[in-house]
């Protein structure tokens, strides 16, 4: 999977749309379990202003890294930390 997914996504800036390959990568490493480099790809969409970061409070494929303590920390950076806090729980939120 793994080499499908970096033909799909490259990190040489081959793909021409602005739809923020980083987030992507990030939701296929959450989507896995690979938590780190989840994190080391939501940095670099941070970095860039890609515009799918717009989606991270609904993006179900990012809810295994909620309990992470770098989630709060993206989200606050992000200025959507206090949002996500009035997220119920069964949408993602956190937990009561």
């Amino acid at each position: 999977s793994q080499a499908i997914i970096d033909a799909m996504l490259p990190d040489d800036g081959s793909v021409t749309y602005t739809g923020g390959i980083s987030f992507h990568r990030a939701l296929y490493y959450a989507w896995i379990g690979e938590r780190d480099l989840a994190f080391t790809h939501l940095e670099q969409a941070f970095k860039a202003t890609h515009r799918p970061m717009a989606y991270i409070l609904g993006e179900p494929l990012l809810y295994p890294l909620h309990d992470d303590p770098r989630w709060l920390s993206l989200l606050e950076r992000l200025g959507l930390l206090p949002y996500w806090l009035e997220v119920p729980e069964r949408y993602g939120g956190p937990a009561s």
